[in-house]
């Protein structure tokens, strides 16, 4: 599970992508969120989910956040983003070392409704908005 490859508005992915090493990471840009940096002086210990907007499963990841400043590794994750055509000014780079990864899902599974059944059903939702 912690090999998978996730996107979260094409922003988070796990250390497989860059030379990071050790256990495994995600990162999120500050992009529009001003207050993140003050919140994580004040508690580094985040939690990061994603959820598939039409199966209404995901993940929730666990860990401890800090901020990348101006080295190496900021400017490599930095020239990858440039490289996805990612062009809205970055004011921070967020690193989370990962502690725990746990499945999510909706509790509509536990009702007995199908997969195809949620899927279908937030499609049609989506589409009438």
């Amino acid at each position: 599970m912690l090999q998978l490859l996730l996107l979260m508005a094409n922003l988070i992915f796990l250390q497989r992508e860059l030379s990071l090493g050790g256990h495994p990471k995600c990162w999120y840009l500050q992009i529009f969120v001003h207050l993140t940096l003050k919140n994580l002086q004040t508690n580094p210990f985040v939690e990061i989910n994603v959820i598939d907007p039409l199966s209404r499963k995901g993940y929730l990841f666990k860990g401890q956040a800090r901020v990348v400043e101006d080295n190496s590794l900021y400017a490599e994750i930095l020239n990858h983003y440039k490289k996805m055509g990612i062009n809205s000014p970055i004011n921070s780079i967020i690193l989370v070392d990962i502690s725990d990864v746990s499945e999510v899902t909706s509790p509509s599974y536990d009702m007995g409704i199908s997969e195809q059944e949620i899927k279908s059903k937030w499609k049609k939702h989506f589409e009438s908005l």
